[in-house]
Order: structure tokens, then sequence, then C-alpha cells
């Protein structure tokens, strides 16, 4: 591990690596809490995620309800 990357972890520690290019790739269905969290945590795991929604905007119920 180099040292900008040592530096990195320290400034970013919520952001995940990079995943390979042979990793496999999930498709989450649905930008809601729920749906954001399991691709956070499949990220941090190093698999390549996609998120789908039917809606244009992500957050599900979140903007409506904190806004």
């Amino acid at each position: 591990m180099t040292a900008l990357h040592r530096v990195t972890d320290r400034l970013r520690p919520w952001a995940a690596p990079a995943p390979r290019e042979a990793a496999p790739i999930v498709a989450v269905l649905g930008a809601g809490p729920a749906g954001l969290a399991t691709a956070a945590l499949l990220g941090r795991e190093g698999v390549r995620v996609n998120v789908f929604d039917r809606a244009s905007v992500v957050g599900g119920s979140w903007p409506d309800r904190y806004d």
C-alpha cells in the first residue's frame, strides 16, 4: 500500500475501494433507503453494483419525509 492510498483511506473512510474488472455485477432494484444501503454494502465487498429505480430521483420515501 502506497502512502497516497493510506492518506486517501484516512481522508475518506466511507469510500469503498474500486471493484476489480472481474468482480461480479449485481443489479439492485429500487433506489430507496434499503436499496441504497444494500448497494453500499455490496460495493464495500468488492461487488460491482447497478441500481435501478422507476423514479427519476433516488431516495424513495426520503425526499418526501425529510424536505
